[in-house]
């Protein structure tokens, strides 16, 4: 029996395979691969003679790739989804969406705006060396953003996703203000930085599907919404208490995502 390496098609874990065998199951995600495209994708990622400057690349799934990578751009992890993307354009150098997917997952965003890593460099060096006002000012000048956002987004900028775009709805402190009808997500959208964010997407849909379809669900929201304000306003700017928070909803958002609550843009019901 020849075994030879892999590379899992779907979660990229390397393997051994028996190549005298059709297929396999893959033992870090439990996913059934077929042989020869798993040997193949191995091939893709591994078999690169720089020296000659050629590359032995003997098949390949472009299709599967795009898959996985827009199933982890969709979860947060870009990355990874650009390691793929990447993986595409070494078959296909024209390929159109990844190479306009390998120029987006560059670049970061201040508010709605889409600036380069550089511009988010810059900003982080000012806010370590403790110039928080001239960060402040680059940052309005990058975003256009306002004086309360700017300071919003440098006094909370270690906890902001900045591979997504932000939703500014803040006026100075984090007691924050936002479009939906049946309040907001306070400590979740203090967190993650938005109220428009997948985290708080699948947060929103949670509250509105399960949570507001019991009356107990409804007496926790309401009283949630009468204490939190308060709560974020006192420790909105702490980094422990946005830490805190960070690691209990991770693990809530991930559960929910296992249980099939999506992650996609939201607008919120009125349940009330």
């Amino acid at each position: 029996m020849a075994m030879i390496p892999a590379k899992c098609t779907q979660c990229g874990a390397n393997l051994q395979v028996d190549n005298t065998k059709e297929a396999g199951i893959c033992n870090s995600c439990g996913t059934a691969f077929i042989t020869e495209k798993a040997i193949n994708n191995y091939n893709i990622t591994n078999n690169i003679n720089v020296a000659n400057a050629t590359i032995n690349i003997t098949g390949g799934d472009i299709d599967n790739f795009l898959i996985r990578a827009q199933q982890y751009e969709e979860h947060g992890d870009y990355e990874t989804a650009k390691e793929y993307y990447n993986r595409i354009l070494d078959i296909d150098a024209k390929h159109e969406i990844a190479k306009v997917k390998v120029f987006d997952l560059d670049k970061l965003y201040i508010g709605k705006v889409k600036v380069s890593k550089q511009d988010i460099a810059t900003i982080e060096s000012y806010i370590r060396k403790g110039e928080k006002i001239t960060a402040i000012k680059i940052t309005k000048e990058l975003s256009g953003l306002g004086l309360a956002d700017a300071k919003h987004y440098v006094d909370n900028f270690d906890t902001i996703d900045k591979r997504m775009p932000q939703n500014y709805s803040y006026q100075g402190d984090p007691s924050i203000k936002t479009n939906s009808s049946n309040g907001g997500c306070y400590v979740a959208t203090c967190v993650y930085g938005s109220y428009d964010c997948p985290q708080v997407w699948t947060l929103r849909r949670y509250r509105d599907d399960t949570l507001a379809s019991t009356w107990y669900g409804r007496a926790f929201i309401h009283t949630y919404y009468a204490i939190s304000p308060t709560i974020v306003k006192w420790f909105g700017n702490t980094q422990w208490f946005k830490q805190l928070w960070r690691n209990k909803l991770d693990k809530m958002v991930s559960n929910l995502r296992s249980n099939g609550v999506e992650d996609a843009p939201y607008q919120d019901k009125d349940w009330r």
